[in-house]
């Protein structure tokens, strides 16, 4: 379930049976500009990342955790952002 949800920061928790406590997990807008996810398209206009920032942090932060907590269920998943479908679709 989210915890927090701003333009800079989100946070999810959740829980496994294998785990006695509720597992929180963060994600900031930092973090995703040091993995250089916050940037100008080729054609110097803002991506998702800079238009939606709320969005990609609660995505990014729900699944991160999900992978964590649950990796057998969430083996082959994946987020189009993660394999580079953005910039296909803006090369094309």
């Amino acid at each position: 379930m989210p915890v927090e949800i701003s333009a800079t920061r989100c946070t999810w928790e959740g829980k496994n049976k294998r785990h006695p406590k509720p597992v929180p997990f963060s994600y900031t807008l930092e973090e995703a500009k040091a993995a250089d996810l916050v940037k100008l398209t080729k054609w110097n206009k803002p991506n998702s990342w800079m238009l939606r920032p709320q969005d990609f942090l609660n995505k990014t932060a729900a699944s991160k955790l999900a992978r964590i907590l649950w990796p057998g269920a969430t083996l082959g998943l994946y987020c189009a952002e993660e394999m580079g479908v953005e910039e296909m679709r803006e090369a094309a």
